[in-house]
């Protein structure tokens, strides 16, 4: 009897030695704490996982450490009651935990409650598993081997047995096997909630231990599957089998993590996704002993993975195709993404605008507008339209914005989704539509304000003339006579433009004509009024350049407001002689559209057109001169001359400095 009570000892001590050294090398993290909360075990693992070492923990409540995120608590302390009132002999807690320096990882908690021979709870162990970057993935949990062990543990080293003690112990043994039998079989159940599995291998002897719920993963049972780790490569994809020996060997002789995701086969023919953890354990020379792992069937959530990325692949498709430009942003007014059409107005990728704000792309009074915007958009959670005008480069542009709050489930708005397009063009067609009606009515106009008002203007004139002629010099009636025809021919003057203005430029009567003979008449015409001012001329054009198909009226009608707005300009700068009084007028070959075209530069050193007026100085009735001395339709005309031609007028100024129009015209081709 005693050789069997020694034997019993012996078998229970190997036992005990054999679960210490699995629960030291253990891939999870092993807690055993009792019904006063109070840990008692505390292995390696769980000081890398927590960062407390088993010195800091050992005999200290749960609740001192204070590893548990406050907001888990309750669900925490509902768990362990469960647990220690016999309720629940096991469960599977997922909760957040606090590290020592006071990070927040995420784990799983595999808690099962351990009973004496006497059926008496004693303990509680717990399986815990850092989820913190697989967190809706992975559930680890320790082979159950170590939980079987752990359960037959008793401290039977520091006691004499007697045979009596022994027939006891043997009597508490088979009970606690059976209560074993049990916790096995909760163990084996939260494994199947899990879809996770362990495994043993040993190296050196080549053997390896699979637990059921692997089995049932691979579609295999233990009686047609070998223990090798060659039977393991059977099972798995041929295409990734270089993969997964590859991975074992960089953990066995690199010292590499064992992380891989790779294919199986059932036998079915049936290919299923797995992801694989594990452990190496290496003796005391550094050779790899025995390698314990995780095998986690992964085929749904990869295949939940395929179709949100083919969700997501036909949304960025619809996005990217669309012509607006979308963004969105978060309830800060920082954005989190946009689409390409919007990136490509900022010059920048798509995936560089997330973190950035308005702020550092705009000028801050643009970008103080549209976080205000912003604000007042999420604060209501009403959708608005917003048409707006901005100057870019000088010229401007108009865009229609819709903005619209984003909201959760609860209804909170947690940011702002925009769209916008450019609708410069159709604004532009829309004002050059209501203006051709303008022009229309004002050519209504004109045409009965000339029949109504030249012929008692013409009378006027005519009456004024002859009073003029019939005056004596320095009288009061010549005086009076000659102001009556200078107003009445500045009426006429009005009427003439007017009529011009509304009248369509004629496409008819157009012939060879040479640039520079059309701008001697024209200086011919201006040259008195020049001199008159003490404006100089300075006249650079080749008698060589190649001539064009023009009406000469028109283009001299072109040469005429062009000098009239110069000369005006230079005089309002300079009411006496000075040396920048100078109309500057050259002429040269160019090349517009690819075609050969002879260019017309006038360039005077007067006021300037202002920035406020520059990019609208060709429509009609605006104007740079003073009230009465101008009626805005001079610019607006010779634009239309221009265009009639085939040509292009160009203007740049500087508001107090410069005004240089350039005349482009098509030269005549040859024959």
């Amino acid at each position: 009897m005693d050789t069997e009570a020694s034997k019993i000892k012996e078998q229970l001590y190997e036992a005990t030695q054999r679960l210490k050294f699995h629960m030291e090398n253990s891939p999870l993290a092993v807690v055993e704490w009792d019904s006063d909360h109070r840990i008692i075990r505390w292995n390696s693992k769980a000081e890398r996982v927590f960062g407390w070492n088993s010195g800091e923990v050992l005999g200290k409540r749960i609740e001192e450490l204070r590893f548990v995120y406050e907001e888990d608590r309750d669900n925490v302390k509902q768990v362990m009651t469960e647990l220690l009132d016999g309720s629940c002999p096991s469960n599977v807690n997922k909760n957040r935990n606090y590290r020592k320096d006071g990070s927040v990882i995420f784990c799983e908690w595999y808690n099962s409650v351990l009973f004496d021979a006497s059926g008496r709870l004693v303990s509680v162990l717990s399986l815990i598993s850092d989820v913190t970057e697989r967190r809706r993935a992975e559930n680890e949990l320790k082979k159950h081997q170590e939980q079987l062990e752990e359960l037959v543990k008793v401290r039977t080293a520091e006691l004499k047995v007697t045979n009596e003690q022994l027939h006891q112990e043997i009597t508490r043994r088979e009970k606690t096997e059976n209560i074993l039998r049990k916790s096995e079989a909760s163990l084996a159940n939260a494994q199947r909630i899990a879809h996770l599995g362990n495994w043993e291998w040993d190296i050196v002897k080549n053997t390896l231990w699979w637990s059921d719920e692997i089995y049932r993963i691979f579609g295999l049972v233990p009686q047609k599957f070998g223990t090798t780790y060659e039977a393991f490569l059977n099972s798995v994809h041929p295409d990734d089998r270089a993969f997964v020996k590859r991975s074992v060997n960089e953990a066995l002789f690199e010292r590499k993590p064992y992380s891989i995701d790779h294919r199986i086969i059932l036998p079915n023919n049936e290919v299923r996704i797995v992801h694989e953890e594990a452990e190496v354990i290496f003796d005391n020379s550094g050779r790899a002993i025995q390698m314990n792992g995780t095998v986690h069937d992964i085929t749904e959530r990869k295949r939940e993975e395929e179709a949100l990325r083919a969700s997501e692949n036909k949304y960025r498709l619809l996005v990217e195709n669309l012509p607006q430009k979308i963004f969105y942003k978060d309830k800060d007014s920082i954005y989190v993404s946009c689409n390409e059409n919007f990136a490509r107005d900022l010059h920048i990728k798509p995936d560089e605008i997330i973190g950035k704000s308005d702020y550092d792309f705009f000028s801050k009074e643009l970008a103080d507008k549209y976080r205000a915007d912003d604000k007042r958009i999420m604060e209501s959670g009403k959708t608005e339209d917003i048409e707006e005008s901005y100057l870019e480069n000088g010229k401007e542009l108009t865009v229609h914005t819709v903005k619209t709050p984003i909201k959760d489930e609860k209804g909170n708005v947690n940011g702002i989704l925009g769209i916008f397009w450019d609708i410069t063009e159709k604004i532009t067609l829309q004002k050059e539509a209501e203006q051709s009606r303008q022009l229309a009515l004002l050519g209504v106009l004109a045409a009965g304000i000339g029949h109504e008002i030249n012929n008692p203007v013409n009378g006027v004139i005519n009456c004024a003339q002859m009073l003029f002629n019939k005056s004596k010099e320095e009288s009061r009636e010549r005086d009076l006579a000659a102001r009556i025809l200078k107003e009445g021919d500045r009426i006429a003057r009005i009427v003439h433009s007017l009529l011009s203005f509304a009248r369509p430029v004629s496409k008819e009567k157009k012939n060879t004509v040479n640039l520079q003979e059309i701008l001697s008449d024209t200086l011919i015409l201006t040259g008195a009024q020049l001199r008159k001012g003490g404006i100089k001329l300075k006249v650079d054009i080749s008698p060589k350049l190649p001539e064009i198909i023009a009406n000469p009226q028109l283009i001299q009608q072109v040469f005429l407001n062009i000098i009239n707005n110069a000369q005006y300009a230079l005089n309002q700068k300079y009411p006496k002689p000075h040396d920048n009084k100078i109309i500057e007028i050259t002429g040269e070959e160019t090349k517009m559209n690819d075609h050969s075209s002879v260019k017309v530069t006038f360039h005077d050193y007067g006021t300037g057109i202002p920035d406020s007026i520059k990019h609208k100085i060709m429509n009609p009735f605006v104007t740079t001169k003073s009230h009465g001395k101008g009626t805005g339709l001079g610019l607006s005309l010779v634009h239309s001359i221009i265009r009639d031609h085939g040509g292009k007028l160009m203007i740049d100024s500087v508001e107090g400095e410069f005004t240089r129009v350039s005349v482009i015209l098509p030269v005549k081709m040859k024959v």
